[in-house]
């Protein structure tokens, strides 16, 4: 049968409260994908503040913040144990921190932490490289438009290592045991078993 169908029966003396082993495991892993839904949210807000202008701008930007944090989908992820939420999230912050990039307002502290959020978006899923790239671009942009090709390239230089550094072994580590950095082979069903 497809559909909603209840796949597990939960035995309330084994995974009621107090919460121990397996179910406290999934309660705490479950509370941080709250917490980082929640920054996701926030980092949604602080784009929206910086792409709106006029005296509506922040009503406007808790309006599109707001739409995504009550989206019945979100919502649903925002409490499951699932890696979706983290990549929005990193996805979010490093789209805000490259909106104060193109604003002018690139400090180092700004500069380190979209290093990091975009380093740790290839080892959270591999969809996290296609954010790598853009920032890679949109930084390049910016060298060009400001007519600084040699701070644009320190830029890049900066998140390619960070990428390396946070997510590089774990494209090493796939190609030592499939022979790819993906590993997309052995994640498909017609690679089971080989």
């Amino acid at each position: 049968v497809l559909g909603n169908e209840n796949r597990f029966v939960h035995d309330p003396a084994v995974e009621g409260w107090p919460w121990r082993g397996y179910a406290l495991g999934a309660h705490a892993v479950r509370a941080l994908s709250t917490l980082l839904a929640a920054v996701a949210v926030a980092a949604v807000f602080g784009l929206a503040r910086r792409t709106f202008d006029g005296p509506e701008r922040d009503a406007l930007a808790l309006a599109v913040a707001a739409l995504v944090a009550f989206n019945p989908q979100w919502l649903a992820l925002s409490a499951a144990v699932t890696n979706d939420v983290l990549i929005a999230m990193l996805a979010a912050v490093a789209l805000w921190l490259l909106a104060r990039v193109l604003d002018g307002a690139c400090t180092w502290p700004t500069l380190i932490a979209l290093a990091v959020v975009v380093g740790l978006a290839p080892l959270a899923k591999l969809s996290g490289l296609a954010l790598l790239g853009f920032a890679v671009a949109t930084l390049a942009w910016d060298g060009w438009r400001n007519r600084d090709a040699r701070l644009a390239g320190g830029r890049i230089v900066l998140l390619g290592a960070s990428a390396a550094v946070l997510a590089g072994w774990w494209y090493a580590r796939n190609v030592q045991l499939y022979g790819s950095p993906t590993g997309i082979a052995y994640m498909l069903i017609e690679g089971v078993g080989r």
